[in-house]
């Protein structure tokens, strides 16, 4: 899915839990981490740029966040959002 399908949202990381199981972005949404894949994400950094795109190919509501510096991907679901 590209960062331009109707299923993707651009982003800014704003920071990274310490144990790399949670993302925060710019945008107030909070994602815990569900698949590495040999990924760490505690090497995704505050100020990365992001892609969100909805993973439609799931029977859970998850999404697949990729980093637009390293372009590795992670699979996440939504912990909160603020507001």
């Amino acid at each position: 899915m590209s960062a331009r399908g109707a299923n993707c949202v651009r982003d800014v990381i704003r920071s990274v839990s310490d144990d790399g199981a949670i993302i925060e972005t710019n945008s107030g949404k909070w994602f815990t981490v569900l698949a590495q894949d040999f990924i760490d994400p505690r090497s995704w950094h505050s100020g990365d740029h992001i892609t969100i795109c909805i993973n439609t190919h799931s029977a859970m509501r998850t999404y697949r966040i990729r980093n637009d510096r390293n372009y590795e991907f992670l699979v996440v679901a939504i912990r909160k959002t603020s507001k």
